[in-house]
């Protein structure tokens, strides 16, 4: 889980990410997720530690968000916990500048394959009830930007191949 940090995020992002946070001090560490993604550990100014997620993304660094971008997982994060019960962590900031976003942290495993079958099951089967609960949600109601709605299954699965084409390219 662990890298080296302070030479990956350059200085004025993390100036940013203590002004938000109101930290006197942060400690990021790397963490092994499928996007680039970071532990921070704040000294808050009240003298309270706190630990939250930071993603980045490098794409929209360059110029080059695509359309699965970020900013778009963010401010999807956002509507779900305010329109519904999926538990979800909680976006607290986002830069623009820095195309960085800060949500809160939620610990945990990722080496379910080396739970009990049961823990197994038991993780598997509250992933898809909430799966089912998401499949429940008026996404209408949430009048987002840069989220196509398709109106048939086979303009979903053309919305999702260019989606990985541009991943790709």
């Amino acid at each position: 889980m662990a890298a080296s940090t302070q030479t990956q995020i350059d200085s004025a992002a993390q100036a940013w990410i203590k002004l938000v946070l109101k930290a006197k001090s942060i400690e990021l560490q790397r963490m092994l997720v499928r996007r680039e993604a970071w532990q921070i550990t704040a000294e808050l100014n009240s003298g309270d530690k706190a630990s939250y997620f930071l993603r980045i993304d490098r794409d929209a660094l360059r110029g080059e968000p695509g359309t699965r971008g970020l900013k778009r997982e963010s401010d999807l994060m956002r509507c779900l916990a305010e329109h519904s019960q999926i538990p979800i962590p909680k976006v607290l900031a986002w830069s623009d500048e820095h195309c960085i976003a800060i949500q809160s942290f939620v610990s945990g495993r990722a080496d379910l394959n080396n739970a009990a079958p049961e823990e197994q099951h038991s993780v598997m089967q509250h992933f898809m009830d909430i799966l089912a609960e998401m499949h429940q949600i008026d996404v209408d109601q949430f009048n987002l930007e840069g989220f196509e709605l398709p109106s048939t299954a086979e303009e979903h699965s053309l919305i999702e191949l260019d989606a990985v084409d541009s991943q790709v390219d």
